[in-house]
């Protein structure tokens, strides 16, 4: 099969926006100390809240019972929960087991079992969407990444953390907000992002939403809320998981907000993945990804530069990770989807496959021999992506 060449990429949806001055309700440097306070504990966990602007946030950290492995201290890893979501006690003992200190934030509004209280926005609709009309800063996202930026300054000061080997991982509104932490914070080493995206307003569960506030609220939000306005700020390394039916951010917008990262990320989309939390915490290359980063672990396997030519998508494979299979996924369908999965060619650092002419979405995968999966960028109807 001769090498292909690039397809020229027409520009992505949102193209433009991601590089605006950055929103005055950002956290900016230096960072004060918030007031930290125990509150007791709970098998494997200590509860705790701090401060954070005008309020306080309640959150538990998880930490390995035994610290003395030699590698001194230990990284951080902040996790984020999405809508109904609280600070999951077995999410941040999975880390704690994994060597990590774990510190998961309750931001549902909801009062903390074991002390700490609750975060000062209730995590709704109406406080991420409508609440936009009282001012950007008091909505739930702006208070939320503020809390993120406290939990961040707070882990760098407890005894055992490395404060130079600090991730966040997130899920749903979660995983947005953790993008835009990481957009935000110079001290976040990198962000795995569990099923966010931008282009609300054009794509997913708050369409109706957004289209139904004032014009000119809506149009605020987008400006100073919408992921893609942050996405290229974000300058860490980013891991990428979503679903290929997700209800909440689909596959379009979670394809179209890629597009606007500065460098290349890690993507894992997951035939079928559910939209829980559960089904969120459980994908092996999250913890695979920050381990890479954040511990020099061996990274994950990588599918970059997809591109289309005379019919055949092809991408590079990043790295040295040997390759146990690959694999074309692609569906014909526009409102329903049935994705199908063919095997792919793989010649030396390259995985290709014939795209059916029909195809309105494809991707391609490549299993290694850890049994983690790369996937390459989303090429919708026939054109390159540009990853």
């Amino acid at each position: 099969m001769p090498p292909p060449t690039p397809q020229q990429a027409p520009p992505p949806a949102g193209a433009g926006l991601s590089r605006q001055v950055i929103p005055d309700w950002v956290p900016r440097p230096p960072y004060e100390a918030p007031l930290l306070t125990w509150h007791g504990e709970e098998p494997g966990l200590q509860v705790l809240s701090y401060t954070s602007g005008p309020g306080t946030v309640p959150a538990l950290l998880a930490t390995p019972e035994t610290t003395g492995t030699g590698d001194g201290p230990l990284p951080a890893v902040l996790l984020l929960h999405g809508g109904g979501g609280r600070s999951f006690p077995e999410w941040a003992r999975t880390w704690a087991d994994r060597g990590y200190a774990a510190l998961a934030l309750d931001l549902s509004g909801e009062p903390q079992a074991g002390g700490g209280g609750a975060f000062g926005v209730r995590l709704t609709d109406e406080n991420i969407f409508d609440a936009v009309a009282g001012g950007v800063a008091g909505t739930w996202l702006p208070r939320a990444v503020r809390a993120c930026v406290d939990a961040v300054t707070l882990l760098t000061g407890l005894d055992g953390v490395d404060p130079g080997r600090i991730g966040v991982a997130g899920i749903s509104w979660g995983g947005y907000l953790a993008a835009l932490h990481a957009s935000a914070d110079p001290r976040v080493r990198c962000a795995a992002v569990v099923y966010a995206a931008g282009l609300l307003r054009e794509h997913g569960h708050w369409v109706p939403r957004l289209r139904a506030m004032p014009p000119g609220d809506a149009a605020v939000w987008e400006r100073e809320l919408d992921l893609t306005r942050h996405a290229g700020r974000i300058a860490v390394p980013t891991l990428w998981v979503t679903g290929t039916e997700d209800p909440c951010f689909p596959l379009e917008a979670f394809a179209s907000t890629l597009d606007l990262l500065p460098s290349a990320p890690d993507i894992r989309i997951v035939p079928g993945l559910e939209h829980s939390h559960p089904a969120g915490w459980g994908i092996a290359e999250t913890p695979a990804f920050l381990d890479a980063v954040l511990r020099g672990r061996p990274s994950l396997p990588a599918l970059d530069g997809a591109l289309i030519h005379q019919g055949v998508i092809s991408a590079r494979l990043r790295g040295e990770i040997t390759i146990e299979s690959c694999a074309l996924h692609h569906t014909t369908g526009r409102e329903s989807r049935d994705w199908q999965v063919v095997p792919a060619h793989r010649d030396d650092r390259t995985v290709s496959a014939h795209l059916p002419e029909n195809a309105t979405a494809a991707f391609l995968s490549a299993v290694d021999s850890r049994g983690l999966t790369a996937t390459s960028g989303v090429s919708r109807g026939g054109e390159a992506v540009p990853w």
